[in-house]
C-alpha cells in the first residue's frame, strides 16, 4: 500500500551489558523519508541504527515473550525477521570500520578494496571471486567516490579515511532501499566530504536516509525530519526545522577540576622525536617515503594532510607498531627505541586501530587503568593511587559514572573519552592522537580540548591529527603537513593568529635536510 511504513518499531527496547540502551521506542519509516538522529553521547543513536538494520533484536519480557516489536515491510508483507531487512538495508558505522580492521590486522584476511566493495552485492565480509558484471559496478562505485586507486590495495595499506570510503562505497553498490548512516564522516578531508555529499544526494532519489551526526556539516541538505534520542528514548520527532534548538546540536560544557599537574618536559633544544630519512611499507606499499623531521621538548605539533597522505601510519610508526624500512633511522627521547614495553609507558595513544584491536571487554574503569603500563588489556593488579588518578581523569572527561560497565556497551564517543582517558591517566612524555574528537557531541570536545590544553601547560607534549581546524587545542603551535606520504611543510601552524599558543619561533622551520 503507497504511504505504508518499511520499519515500524513498537515500543521496542534493547538492552546490552545489562543496561537498558533503547526504552519503549515508537517510531515508523515511510519510504523517501529521510531522517537525522540526534542526541548525546550515549543516548542511542548507533543503537537505533543497528536494530533497524536486523543486528539489535527487542529484548524479551518475562517468559521470553518479546516485549517490543520490529517489523520491516519491502516485499509486501510485514515480516519480524532481520533477514527481511538485510538485503535491502545497508549500514557504515565506526563500529564496522573497527570490524574490518581486526580482520585485516588480526586475522590478515587477503582484502583488496575492489573485494571489499563487491561484498556490498551479497552483504558478505568480501567478495574473492566476483561475477563480472558485479565487479565491474564495483569498480565504477570506487571512480565515482575517487578510490579508484584503491582497487588493487590491501584494506591495511589503506588510511583511515579511505577506508571509510570504501565503507560508504560497499553500503551503495546494491542500491539499497535505506542507507543508515552512522557519523559516516568522520576522518574524512574536504574532498572526500563533497563526493561522499553528491553520491548520497544521488542516493537519496532512490532510498531512504538515516542519518546521525554531531556536526551540523555533516548533515545532508536533503534529510527534512528528525528525532533527538536522549537516554534511550525519543524526546522529539518531526521536522528538522522545528527542532527545539538549532539542529539539536549541544552547547559546549564547562571542565571540572583537572588532576595533579604531571613532571613537566625538560625545556630546551634537545630533540623528544628525531627521524632520518625514514621510510615505511605497509604490506609491500610504499606509504611514507624518506621522512626527515624533528620534534623538540615543549613543542606541540598538528599533523595535517588529506586521506591517504600516511597521518595515521606516520603515528604508528612512532608508536612501535609500524617498522622503518633499511636505511632510515628513529630516535626517541635522545636516544634509540625503548624496548616496546617502556615505549608504552611513555606514550598515550588515541585511535581508532587501538581500539580496533582492544579485544578485550574490560570495565571502563579497567580500560583506563591499562593505560599505566600502556597495554591492550589488564595484566597485574592496580595499585590505589593508580585507581585514584583513573577516577580523577574519568571525572575530567564526564565518564566516572559509568566506570563500572562493560566497554562493549558503549557508544563510539563514550568509548573515545574512555580511551583518551586511558591515554592521559598514565602520565605520558608524549601524546600520539589521531582523530580524538571523532565521534564525540559538542560538550565532550569543549572537555576533550580543555583537558588536552591543561596536560600540555602541565609539559605533556601532543601529537595530534584532525580533519577539523576547530578540533584542534590552541596550544598546539606547530604543523606538520604530510601529501602522499612525503613533508611538504612543518613550521608554526598555520592559520595561528601570533600571540596564539606559544611558540618559540615566528617563522616556519623547513624539514630537517
Amino acid at each position: 500500500m503507497p504511504g505504508s511504513p518499511c520499519i515500524r518499531l513498537n515500543a521496542a527496547s534493547v538492552s546490552l551489558g545489562g543496561k537498558a540502551i533503547l526504552s519503549e521506542v515508537t517510531w515508523s519509516l515511510t519510504p523517501g523519508e529521510h531522517w537525522l538522529v540526534l542526541g548525546p553521547n550515549g543516548a542511542g543513536k548507533s543503537s537505533f541504527l543497528r536494530l533497524l538494520r536486523g543486528e539489535l533484536r527487542p529484548d524479551r519480557g518475562p517468559g521470553g515473550a518479546v516485549a517490543g516489536t520490529c517489523v520491516w515491510n519491502f516485499s509486501g508483507r510485514e515480516e519480524t525477521s532481520p533477514l527481511a531487512a538485510r538485503p535491502v538495508v545497508r549500514l557504515v558505522s565506526a563500529e564496522q570500520q573497527r570490524f574490518y580492521s581486526r580482520l585485516a590486522i588480526e586475522q590478515q584476511w587477503p582484502m583488496t578494496g575492489l573485494s571489499l566493495v563487491a561484498g556490498g552485492f551479497a552483504d558478505a565480509l568480501f567478495s574473492p571471486a566476483t561475477p563480472p558484471d558485479e565487479e565491474a559496478a564495483a569498480y565504477r562505485m570506487l571512480e565515482r567516490f575517487g578510490g579508484a586507486a584503491y582497487a588493487e590495495k590491501p584494506v591495511r595499506a589503506l588510511s583511515q579515511g579511505q577506508f571509510r570510503l570504501l565503507l560508504l562505497a560497499r553500503a551503495m553498490v546494491s542500491a539499497p532501499a535505506v542507507l543508515l548512516l552512522d557519523e559516516a564522516l568522520d576522518g574524512l578531508d574536504s574532498v572526500s566530504r563533497e563526493l561522499l555529499f553528491g553520491a548520497v544526494e544521488e542516493a537519496a532519489q532512490s532510498a531512504s536516509l538515516i542519518c546521525s551526526a554531531h556536526r551540523q556539516a555533516d548533515v545532508p541538505g536533503c534529510i527534512g525530519l528528525a528525532l533527538i534520542l536522549d537516554k534511550g528514548r525519543i524526546r522529539y520527532s518531526g521536522t528538522r526545522a522545528g527542532l527545539p534548538v538549532p539542529d539539536g546540536l549541544p552547547r559546549a560544557a564547562r571542565l571540572p577540576s583537572l588532576p595533579p599537574a604531571p613532571e613537566a618536559m625538560p625545556s630546551g633544544s634537545s630533540p623528544v622525536l628525531e627521524l632520518e630519512n625514514v621510510s615505511v611499507y605497509v604490506d609491500r606499499v610504499k606509504v611514507l617515503h624518506s621522512l626527515s623531521w624533528q620534534v623538540l621538548a615543549g613543542e606541540n605539533w598538528r599533523i595535517s594532510g588529506p586521506n591517504g597522505a600516511g597521518k595515521s601510519t606516520l603515528v604508528r610508526l612512532l608508536a612501535g607498531l609500524e617498522q622503518a624500512a633499511a636505511g632510515g633511522a628513529i630516535r626517541w627521547f635522545g636516544g634509540p627505541r625503548p624496548s616496546l614495553e617502556e615505549l608504552q609507558r611513555r606514550l598515550g595513544v588515541v585511535s581508532d586501530s587501538l581500539h580496533a584491536l582492544y579485544g578485550y571487554d574490560l570495565s571502563g574503569e579497567e580500560l583506563v587503568c591499562s593505560g599505566f603500563d600502556g597495554h591492550i588489556g589488564l595484566w597485574r593488579e592496580i595499585r590505589d593511587a593508580e585507581r585514584a588518578e583513573a577516577r580523577r581523569w574519568m571525572e575530567v572527561l564526564g565518564i566516572d559514572d559509568l566506570a563500572g560497565r562493560p566497554i562493549s556497551s558503549f557508544s563510539s564517543g563514550t568509548a573515545r573519552r574512555f580511551f583518551l582517558a586511558r591515554a592521559l591517566a598514565g602520565r605520558p612524555r608524549l601524546l600520539l592522537l589521531d582523530e580524538p574528537c571523532s565521534g564525540l557531541d559538542a560538550p565532550s570536545r569543549g572537555l576533550v580540548l580543555e583537558a588536552l590544553n591543561e596536560a600540555m601547560r602541565c609539559g605533556v607534549q601532543c601529537l595530534y591529527i584532525s580533519h577539523h581546524d576547530e578540533d584542534v587545542p590552541s596550544l598546539i603551535s606547530r604543523e606538520l603537513c604530510l601529501e602522499q606520504g612525503r613533508i611538504v611543510y612543518a613550521g608554526r601552524r598555520r592559520g595561528l593568529s601570533p600571540e596564539a599558543g606559544g611558540s618559540r619561533e615566528a617563522a616556519p622551520r623547513p624539514p630537517k635536510a
